[in-house]
């Protein structure tokens, strides 16, 4: 499983993980027919590639603010690089499972879960032209005003820094999430 590679080959935190999803309620998994571990699988993947189109902007102590850190894993990805990464994920309805699961293992692997703040983009305390680049993956589709996100996420830009963002298109025939038709 890819989650031991993530972990770089600590098996009692790639359990700690595996047991967490599996303590995660069906509901989130959605209709599909997915187990704990492929689902964990998909959340792998997302942070593998967004940690692929940040990669070559790498370097150390980049000022790196995530927006929906989800389960924290692209924040330990690029953490593990150098970067000085900052993570949004807001503990709303629906979303607080995946918050409490990224504070669990940033709590594990990097003993800094206060970089893991409970907080939407639309409305952060982040100080003024502070970070370098400002990420997303499959985020901007769910914030509640996405032009106030856009706002603050450039509020907080340092002058030419970058907004990389992915977001899926839904005019097209696929959907990013879990990988259907």
């Amino acid at each position: 499983m890819r989650i031991r590679t993530l972990v770089k080959g600590r098996p009692d935190l790639a359990d700690l993980l595996v047991r967490q999803v599996h303590g995660m309620p069906k509901r989130v998994f959605g209709s599909t027919d997915l187990s704990a571990e492929q689902f964990l699988e998909i959340y792998i993947e997302e942070a593998t590639y967004l940690f692929d189109l940040v990669r070559p902007y790498l370097r150390p102590g980049i000022r790196i603010l995530e927006v929906g850190g989800g389960m924290g894993l692209f924040h330990v990805m690029v953490q593990a690089e150098g970067a000085d990464i900052i993570s949004l994920e807001p503990s709303v309805a629906g979303f607080s499972i995946f918050r409490d699961f990224g504070l669990s293992m940033l709590t594990e692997l990097t003993g800094q879960p206060e970089r893991f703040l409970n907080a939407c983009v639309e409305n952060t305390n982040l100080p003024d032209d502070h970070f370098d680049m400002v990420v997303s993956n499959n985020v901007l589709e769910h914030v509640a005003d996405p032009v106030r996100a856009l706002q603050e996420m450039y509020r907080v830009l340092s002058y030419g820094g970058m907004l990389l963002h992915s977001c899926p298109n839904y005019l097209f025939p696929y959907e990013p999430h879990y990988k259907v038709p």
